[in-house]
């Protein structure tokens, strides 16, 4: 293998020159198999050929961010950390709005668990790319690390900032009516949510997002005491088919709103098989509410002891 790997580094560097052009030597980096991605660089053969041709090109030429920029995904393949940064530091002084070096510093940071510089680049990628689809992709990466962290309110900064570039963006538009619950903007959540389902096909093309979309709209809507639109869309979500988190979110509602006897017998025998759950549940929402009186009377109905006992222990 060693053997393999001088001669074809030998191979691709006796064809390069000092005296070469830049065409001449942009044909090589071609040759070698160099594409402008991180992901483009596979094999260590062709990163060390990289960076020995490297050294033969013309230091002053106006273009040179870009073969700085594919040292530095050379050694980020490597999993030189120090070196990457030093090439892609260099690359960004020539070129200040290459977006895909920032990409490359957030994906060094983001695969070395510093979340933090990750955020901080994909930002500065999503600021100077110039791909909508890409901008938008940097800007949820950033929003989807701080609403892992539960700092809701920049999730919701960075959500209205993807509206702003695309405003017919679905997963944006459910992002920002979510968020917008999470810290209790609640007038806001429910305007787009009731603008926005009419725009989109809700019953075909995007069936799957349908109960998502209604859960929170149902959430603003109890929050807000508008309960003539609560019972509307309680209805349609009633006969939606739901699973998993849904139909526990939507019993809790049900119960919240006093819509127990309304249910169906499908979610009559849901309720039943979580009842102790469900109270718990609601008697989490007044106890998050600062109303112990209530959060007491739900959690006292609890039928498993250990978990009443649990429960009512925050109490005291």
């Amino acid at each position: 293998m060693k053997k393999l790997y001088s001669f074809l580094l030998f191979m691709i560097l006796s064809i390069a020159t000092f005296g070469q052009g830049l065409g001449e030597y942009v044909k090589k980096i071609e040759e070698i198999g160099i594409g402008c991605s991180v992901d483009s660089v596979k094999s260590t053969i062709k990163m060390q050929a990289l960076i020995s041709l490297y050294r033969e090109y013309p230091k002053n030429d106006s273009t040179n961010y870009k073969y700085l920029y594919a040292i530095a995904i050379g050694y980020f393949q490597l999993k030189k950390q120090d070196s990457t940064l030093f090439y892609a530091h260099k690359s960004i002084r020539l070129k200040k709005d290459n977006s895909m070096t920032y990409a490359l510093l957030a994906k060094m940071f983001s695969k070395n668990f510093n979340h933090d510089s990750a955020a901080f680049y994909y930002d500065l990628a999503s600021k100077h790319e110039t791909d909508v689809a890409q901008k938008k992709k940097y800007k949820f990466t950033v929003a989807n690390k701080y609403i892992k962290e539960e700092k809701f309110a920049e999730a919701h900064r960075h959500t209205q900032e993807i509206l702003a570039m695309d405003s017919l963006d679905l997963t944006a538009i459910y992002y920002y009516i979510r968020l917008s619950n999470k810290i209790e903007l609640y007038q806001e959540s429910r305007e787009k949510a009731l603008t926005s389902l009419p725009s989109f096909d809700f019953e075909n093309q995007h069936k799957d997002k349908k109960v998502r979309f209604l859960l929170e709209l149902l959430i603003a809507l109890f929050e807000l005491k508008d309960m003539k639109n609560f019972e509307k869309y309680w209805e349609q979500m009633q006969n939606s088919p739901l699973t998993g988190s849904y139909i526990h979110y939507f019993l809790k509602y049900t119960c919240l709103a006093g819509y127990e006897t309304r249910l169906n017998e499908t979610f009559k025998m849901e309720l039943n098989k979580r009842r102790n759950s469900t109270l718990a549940s609601v008697g989490d929402y007044f106890f998050q509410k600062q109303n112990h009186e209530k959060a007491r009377f739900y959690w006292n109905q609890i039928g498993d002891e250990a978990m009443k006992e649990m429960l009512l222990s925050l109490l005291n």
